[in-house]
């Protein structure tokens, strides 16, 4: 991003980078979830090593890592352009997200469909707001604001 891209551009445009990291992490974990076969164990370190050692699997967690600290970006964005709505939607999101990772490494920890499921609603929340974020950011910027 240049110095001549206002803050609510700059604003728009990481949330928009957030809708399509999200949307590569739910075709990452679709893969995941239809082509790796975890090994029928509750020994943690050979669930760990199959997680960390297939691509499908390892993508899902290196995107995931990237959409947290994105939204840790989104965060501070949003509370230092003092808008009304940006901070306490960039907060739910966040925690959305941060949500859906704990879910996800209590799926490879446990092997429990549930936290695939926490995984799952997390994702929605964090999408839902994300798009909601940028379409503030899009009215903002065309408002002048």
């Amino acid at each position: 991003m240049n110095q001549t891209t206002s803050p609510l551009k700059q604003f728009s445009m990481m949330n928009s980078t957030m809708l399509g990291l999200l949307s590569l992490q739910f075709i990452l974990g679709a893969i995941s979830n239809l082509y790796v076969k975890f090994p029928d164990t509750a020994d943690q370190a050979t669930l760990w090593h199959t997680a960390n050692t297939n691509w499908m699997t390892l993508s899902h967690m290196i995107v995931g890592t990237v959409i947290v600290v994105l939204g840790l970006v989104i965060l501070v964005k949003g509370i230092k352009l003092k808008q009304r709505m940006f901070s306490p939607l960039a907060i739910i999101a966040l925690v959305a997200i941060l949500v859906s990772a704990v879910g996800g490494e209590e799926f490879v920890r446990t092997q429990k469909d549930a936290f695939s499921l926490v995984m799952a609603f997390g994702f929605i929340v964090a999408m839902g707001l994300y798009g909601r974020l940028l379409a503030a950011a899009l009215v903002s910027e065309a408002r002048g604001q």
